[in-house]
């Protein structure tokens, strides 16, 4: 990025507008009407939410982890969260394995005696700011 004195330190150029514009002018040029619900895409507003979802994923479960560490099986690689039985524990493991980035590798799976398990890497979920050691004593592998 070139330094300008008339932009601000954090400024980026907004590139996924920029093509997703070439795309429609494409269309355009070819003689194709676009689709009514294509559109010039913007990062802040098309993508960034990826971002937000996985910070709100966070902080439910650092929740979960703080309120009942119980349900919590750590090592060294993988998280396993056990929910309950229930469809709504099923639906809520899969709500936080889609609002998870894909590098965390979180996969919600369910089973009739177990109930629903959402599993995810560590390594990558601790780069997001999920914490899990709560102390020498209170650290527990299964």
């Amino acid at each position: 990025m070139m330094y300008s004195p008339d932009r601000p330190g954090d400024w980026y150029p907004d590139f996924v507008e920029g093509v997703s514009e070439v795309i429609l002018e494409l269309f355009h040029d070819l003689g194709l009407q676009p689709y009514t619900y294509m559109r010039p895409l913007k990062w802040n507003q098309d993508f960034y939410a990826d971002n937000k979802n996985a910070e709100q994923a966070c902080r439910i479960i650092n929740n979960m982890y703080a309120r009942t560490p119980g349900k919590f099986q750590i090592n060294s690689q993988t998280v396993r969260i056990y929910f309950g039985t229930d469809s709504s524990s099923q639906k809520r493991a899969v709500g936080l394995a889609n609002m998870l980035p894909a590098d965390v590798q979180a996969t919600a799976e369910s089973y009739r005696d177990e109930g629903a398990i959402l599993t995810f890497d560590r390594r990558e979920a601790e780069k997001l700011g999920l914490v899990f050691r709560r102390g020498f004593f209170n650290w527990r592998k299964r």
